[in-house]
């Protein structure tokens, strides 16, 4: 798989540019110069959101009413353009219009989803394990939103459906009633929660060899790195358990939003207890399993975006990088041109 070229109106700081990336590319340029902004754009072409901000408008140019990202891929010897384009909302506020379309077609974004597949790594990854819960469950949702339209059914249907059981939480804390209605939110809930922690669980498993494997290739003084799924199960019992604290903080505290997964060195969490080497070798680890599991599923090499990693990356991790630059597409970002001089047989693109 591969991305022939990009075009960009009025996304980020790009009022208009196109570029046209081979298979190893390396863009160079300062700081706030847009090597991001070409990074987020590739991936919002693969998963349809934004890397930066809370809103899709965040991606448009401040003084500018839409933006535009249209990109054209290679996939199986079959060549596709695909666009995005968002729109301001006035009446609105931060809401926005978005547009997606395959071949001039407009798409749902759950079948425009998965047409570039691709894994990102930038430099915010590296702390992963320190952060919460919610950026690792937003690592396995990337994945499994690129090879699977309807795990992306399940994340679309589970926002809705805790949304909903929230609001007639609330409600059974001012008015006293509506408990029959939760129950039909507490179904739902059990039912496609369920279905989406299934596939979780199955991705974890799918990956746990060769994420060990990759972990001792990576550090050969560690015995072994092991990632283990989280659930927080949902079932009748679990959710009759925390009844009256559910009502009493109005919010829905079991199920697929309170998913996590950990990663262990010698049984023990490598976020407590692992250096910062350590850490850097195990979202190393992981970012290849991705590709791996994304090759795997697909049966083609997903597109890497690189950002700005290599500079954020000690002598021994940025050479296992550089051991994977050339195994699929890459699209790599830095600020240091010779840095980017070392990297053989690349496209080189100056901002």
């Amino acid at each position: 798989m591969q991305i022939n070229s990009l075009k960009l109106e009025n996304f980020r700081n790009f009022d208009n540019k196109k570029f046209i990336f081979e298979k190893t590319n390396v863009i160079v340029g300062p700081n706030a110069s847009g090597k991001t902004a070409i990074a987020e754009a590739i991936y919002l072409l693969s998963t349809a959101k934004p890397i930066r901000g809370d809103y899709d408008k965040d991606t448009i140019n401040f003084d500018k009413e839409y933006c535009k990202i249209e990109g054209k891929i290679n996939s199986k010897d079959e060549t596709t353009k695909l666009e995005v384009i968002i729109s301001k909302n006035k009446e609105e506020g931060n809401r926005s219009l978005k547009k997606l379309t395959v071949n001039g077609i407009p798409k749902l974004q759950k079948v425009f989803v998965g047409r570039l597949r691709s894994v990102l790594f930038t430099p915010e990854n590296l702390n992963i394990f320190s952060q919460g819960p919610g950026e690792r469950r937003k690592e396995i949702d990337n994945v499994l939103t690129q090879t699977d339209q309807n795990y992306r059914g399940y994340i679309s249907d589970i926002t809705k459906i805790i949304k909903n059981r929230n609001k007639v939480l609330e409600k059974i804390n001012k008015e006293h009633k509506g408990l029959d209605e939760l129950q039909y939110w507490d179904d739902n809930l059990i039912k496609t929660g369920g279905l989406l922690q299934e596939s979780r669980q199955n991705y974890i498993h799918n990956i746990k060899d060769f994420f060990r494997q990759t972990g001792k290739t990576l550090d050969r003084e560690v015995s072994e790195y092991l990632i283990e799924y989280k659930k927080s199960e949902v079932t009748k019992a679990n959710l009759e358990k925390i009844r009256d604290r559910e009502i009493a903080t109005k919010m829905t505290l079991i199920g697929p939003t309170r998913d996590d997964f950990k990663v262990y060195l010698g049984g023990r969490e490598i976020e407590s207890f692992g250096s910062r080497g350590q850490q850097r070798t195990g979202i190393l680890a992981l970012k290849i399993c991705e590709l791996g599991f994304l090759e795997t599923e697909n049966k083609e090499r997903p597109v890497l975006i690189l950002d700005d990693i290599l500079s954020e990356l000690d002598e021994k991790h940025r050479g296992h990088v550089m051991n994977i630059l050339h195994t699929q597409q890459t699209i790599l970002t830095t600020t240091e041109t010779s840095l980017a001089q070392k990297i053989p047989t690349s496209h080189y693109i100056e901002l």
